[in-house]
């Protein structure tokens, strides 16, 4: 749950970054919109039975890492701050957390042979 937090305070911070930082038009642009969605992740995962949403920043985190090359906005502290961002994102999504439920187990679950 932790890192899931971590994980959203990461997102928050994409969002408010361009303006700290004086990001470029692209590379506000792909903050706002990577930051929405790595908060937006991370909260869904929260919850016990979707917890698996998480492996998404992985995806998340590594456009981070790729987008200022593939975006053309090669400057300074936005560079910086998207790769730094990018990892701890990865790393953060790999950290499973421990678990207090069982959810699913598909048509095993719903059609239980009666055993005499």
């Amino acid at each position: 749950m932790w890192a899931r937090i971590i994980n959203t305070m990461i997102g928050i911070w994409m969002m408010i970054a361009p303006g700290i930082l004086n990001y470029k038009k692209a590379a506000s642009n792909n903050a706002y919109i990577t930051g929405a969605l790595i908060a937006t992740v991370a909260v869904i995962s929260m919850a016990e039975s979707v917890r698996d949403v998480r492996i998404a920043n992985r995806y998340l985190g590594a456009w981070l890492i790729i987008a200022p090359w593939i975006l053309t906005f090669q400057t300074g502290m936005s560079v910086l701050n998207d790769t730094l961002a990018g990892l701890a994102v990865i790393f953060l999504s790999m950290v499973k957390g421990t678990i207090k439920e069982k959810f699913g187990g598909g048509w095993k679950s719903v059609f239980k042979p009666d055993i005499h």
